[in-house]
């Protein structure tokens, strides 16, 4: 995974073994102006915004996580398990 402040590149491996590789480009903002009118029109729709559920954050706590691990191992790759 390389991620710049306006990208993130992933490189991993399907369940065939196959190489797969993503890249996912972001406007220059940290997110959080989007996050909270997501937030806003949940309420006023009265549903939630599938994005903004727990299992959600604790993914993206999961993907932090294992970057800070690799960091600490020199860059040691790290396997993210989907759950």
């Amino acid at each position: 995974m390389t991620v710049t402040p306006t990208s993130v590149n992933i490189v991993c491996k399907n369940a065939a073994g196959e190489k797969q590789e993503s890249q996912k480009e972001f406007a220059g903002s940290a997110g959080v102006k989007a996050e909270v009118e997501s937030f806003a029109a949940s309420i006023a729709a009265g549903s939630l915004d599938p994005r903004g559920r727990p299992q959600e954050a604790i993914s993206d706590l999961r993907v932090l996580q294992a970057m800070l691990d690799s960091g600490e191992q020199k860059g040691a790759v790290r396997v993210i398990v989907a759950k």
